[in-house]
């Protein structure tokens, strides 16, 4: 197997592309950021989902607009990094989207915030940590969402904008990242 690196410019780029079994990507948008006053809409990254069998996971990373996509290991297909990336996408199946505040680096005995709301117009999701945008994307993109804390008092806000509360299209499903220094959820019960 093979990687690919794509890099985009200072301006607002677009990424689309499929998840392949023979190829791993890695997108870094460049500029701009979340905190410029522009943005959104950013970079963008539109993934096709038609053929993962089984809703892939988006599990957030260390920097605002960083992640990573991974499917189900029967879909036999590479994951996905992005990095400085302000809008993710997905077309012909929605993803689980996942925070453990532990792998995104806020274990640090520090009382943390998260906030979740939609748009004015409902169209997008944000999730803010300690005040600072960290994810956007589609609404209809996300099937579920997890937030896993740390071992620090995290608070979970959700917020009704007027684009409405937060709603998802499935339960969550379990998740066990201790392999790789993560935490544990059991998803919806």
């Amino acid at each position: 197997t093979g990687g690919t690196l794509l890099f985009g410019g200072q301006q607002d780029d677009t990424f689309n592309f499929a998840p392949r079994a023979t190829t791993r990507f890695d997108v870094d948008g460049n500029g701009p950021v979340f905190q410029q006053s522009h943005v959104p809409p950013g970079d963008t990254i539109n993934f096709d989902l038609a053929t993962p069998t089984r809703a892939p996971f988006v599990r957030l990373g260390t920097t605002p607009g960083s992640g990573l996509l991974t499917v189900a290991p029967e879909d036999n297909h590479q994951p996905v990094s992005f990095l400085s990336v302000e809008m993710v996408n997905s077309i012909n199946q929605p993803f689980h989207l996942l925070l453990d505040m532990r792998l995104s680096g806020f274990e640090n005995n520090v009382a943390d915030r998260i906030t979740v709301a939609r748009n004015a117009d409902g169209s997008t999701l944000r999730m803010l940590v300690n005040d600072q945008q960290r994810y956007e994307g589609g609404a209809s993109s996300i099937r579920s969402l997890t937030v896993i804390g740390s071992n620090d008092n995290d608070t979970l806000e959700i917020n009704e904008t007027a684009g409405g509360l937060p709603r998802f299209l499935g339960p969550t499903p379990s998740y066990n990242y201790t392999s790789i220094g993560g935490n544990v959820s059991l998803g919806a019960h």
